[in-house]
């Protein structure tokens, strides 16, 4: 998608909301996962807008600032699969708060 993480967030939020509901799946465990989703989107192409940005920024190519970035999004989404997979480890710190 070329849509920006806010803009994803408005156009699908209400129409997944139901379908959370409906699954019987924790808001705020979904709504980490979106958002780990979507972290991951803005740094690898065809968006890559904090790439570029940080290219921008500190005057590098893109190709320079990219590959230090690899290992860092290899780690989020290995975060995205255990998250999805255990959405305890998502909830810990809801719980521990006494927010569920």
């Amino acid at each position: 998608m070329l849509l920006d993480a806010n803009s994803i967030f408005y156009v699908f939020l209400p129409i997944l909301a139901p379908v959370i509901a409906h699954f019987g799946w924790n808001p705020i465990w979904f709504g980490i996962m979106a958002t780990t989703n979507m972290a991951i989107g803005q740094v690898t192409p065809p968006v890559a807008v904090n790439l570029f940005v940080g290219a921008r920024i500190s005057g590098i190519s893109m190709e320079r600032i990219a590959r230090p970035a690899i290992p860092l999004i290899i780690a989020a989404v290995a975060a995205l699969v255990l998250i999805t997979a255990f959405p305890e480890i998502a909830l810990f710190l809801p719980r521990l708060m006494g927010m569920l």
